[in-house]
């Protein structure tokens, strides 16, 4: 019996696929008990190659080749993703990207889990690699885990055990096309899909990295409409398993955080190029606006809370305010801890406590008390 297949999508990954693919070959679970089902997505480099030499030495390893179902020049996850899970045996079926790696054991622990607790969905352990991944989820173990009582939502790639089983009654797909936030509205829709839901922590088994060619989809810049539309589908899925309240308001707040507010806050957001940022800016907005009320913003942090109204209230002048307030008070600490020695750096300081003060009044009208100017630095 299969008992889990890993889903690859694989597109121009050869710098990076061989590691994949020793991982995988190093399995503790014995090799007739999981499959690793490679879709080549009209790969341009020796990526098929690659596969297809894995695929003779351990016959556990099948290939697909087919034509390139993305983006010009881009490398997409979802057509491919489906594929893999159509052609999948296994009892749970895992997706992994062709420039990560699994640990040694993770399959037969994940397994060994899931059986144990009679799961849907396993999320394993994950260590970022020149990237981050969640902390808080991954402090310890749980077998049975919800949105009220662990943040699953904190974890929204698809690199997770799932039942086949529950994928396929559901008819749970990866969005195809020009999509962004594929993973998002496939594994929102699995979580709500799903009877039980567990986490493993005892041991890390998945090391998810940036490419080492810098071609990770989630690294090219968004169409932000799109975008935000893409992010409206997967929010529309919680609305329709969570009834009105406070557990839909803390199962929302991590899109209004990490989607928005954290995108429109600060050096980031004053970095952006004005257009970007203003097509940013009317995008979230018209989303925020529609789906996040203040039980949303009451969950945010009190920093945040301020970028969170400006943006449901579209007041982009507000926004660009608190960006400048926060961007100085974040370089005034920076060079009280390392105090400066020459007059240019002095004047520097001056500049800043300028802007400082002429945007504390309105963002003080955000949050709603005085906030004072930054502290000198230390000259």
């Amino acid at each position: 019996m299969i008992k889990v297949s890993v889903v690859v999508p694989v597109f121009d990954n050869a710098r990076d696929l061989r590691r994949c693919l020793d991982s995988l070959t190093r399995q503790s679970l014995p090799p007739e008990e999981y499959e690793v089902v490679i879709i080549d997505d009209g790969s341009t480099d020796e990526s098929g190659m690659i596969a297809d030499a894995a695929s003779r030495r351990h016959p556990q390893i099948h290939v697909r080749h087919q034509e390139n179902s993305g983006w010009p020049g881009q490398p997409r996850n979802s057509q491919p993703r489906n594929k893999g899970l159509d052609l999948a045996q296994g009892e749970y079926v895992f997706f992994c990207d062709a420039d990560d790696w699994l640990a040694d054991h993770a399959l037969e622990l994940m397994y060994r889990f899931a059986v144990e607790h009679d799961l849907d969905i396993v999320v394993g352990k994950m260590l970022g690699v020149g990237r981050a991944v969640p902390h808080v989820l991954f402090t310890r173990t749980r077998p049975l885990a919800s949105f009220d009582d662990a943040p699953l939502m904190d974890s929204l790639t698809a690199h997770k055990l799932f039942r086949r089983e529950l994928l396929e009654r559901q008819g749970i797909r990866f969005p195809e096309g020009r999509r962004r936030l594929e993973d998002h509205i496939f594994v929102v829709g699995a979580y709500c899909a799903a009877s039980r839901i567990g986490v493993f922590s005892d041991e890390p088994c998945y090391f998810h990295t940036r490419r080492s060619d810098g071609g990770n989809i989630s690294s090219q810049p968004p169409h932000w409409p799109s975008y935000f539309d893409s992010l409206t589908e997967a929010i529309t899925i919680i609305e329709a398993h969570i009834a009105p309240g406070p557990l839909r308001d803390k199962t929302l707040v991590r899109w209004l955080r990490v989607e928005m507010v954290r995108g429109l806050s600060g050096r980031q957001f004053l970095r952006r190029d004005p257009a970007d940022a203003r097509a940013l800016f009317d995008a979230a907005h018209r989303v925020a606006a529609e789906h996040f009320g203040p039980g949303v913003i009451s969950r945010l942090q009190p920093a945040e809370r301020p970028v969170a109204r400006a943006l449901l209230a579209g007041d982009y002048d507000e926004l660009e305010a608190i960006a400048a307030m926060v961007a100085s008070q974040e370089e005034s600490t920076r060079l009280a801890a390392n105090p400066p020695s020459s007059e240019t750096s002095r004047s520097r300081i001056r500049e800043i406590e300028r802007i400082t003060r002429q945007f504390a009044g309105s963002v003080a009208r955000s949050v709603g008390h005085h906030i004072r100017p930054a502290r000198r630095a230390t000259e």
